[in-house]
């Protein structure tokens, strides 16, 4: 069975990789430790799943929040059956982030599949870069 990176051309795991580290950028530093399992990174886990971001308190390990990135082309029913479920099950409270013109598409997708998450989108520019990130 292929991997979500492995269904990605190149130039979307590249906007996937900027994303997530636009968010880990922005993110508040002096509050969460913040890990990201970029690619094919596997920097850092929980139960042995990696998702793209993950948030604990500062000097705390007790997962906060868990991140998940995806582009047009991973926002599918294959994804919410399986890592999306899957992200949900974990410690902490699951963000999934998607381009704005899918989002409505996610929110149709997890709710059919009953996963509990808080969604969020992506804005880029006409060069291809991350100009922002909403947590909806």
């Amino acid at each position: 069975m292929p991997t979500v990176t492995s269904k990605r051309i190149d130039t979307d795991q590249s906007l996937h990789d900027k994303v997530i580290d636009f968010i880990a950028k922005t993110l508040d530093r002096a509050k969460y430790d913040i890990y990201t399992n970029p690619g094919q990174e596997k920097n850092t886990h929980i139960g042995g799943q990696f998702p793209d971001v993950i948030l604990t308190p500062k000097g705390d390990k007790s997962v906060q929040f868990v991140i998940e990135v995806e582009t047009k082309a991973t926002v599918t029913e294959d994804e919410a059956r399986g890592q999306w479920k899957e992200y949900a099950g974990l410690p902490g409270t699951f963000y999934l982030i998607v381009p704005e013109g899918s989002l409505e598409l996610a929110r149709i997708l997890c709710s059919a599949m009953g996963i509990k998450v808080k969604l969020g989108s992506y804005a880029v520019d006409s060069n291809n870069h991350v100009s922002g990130v909403n947590y909806l």
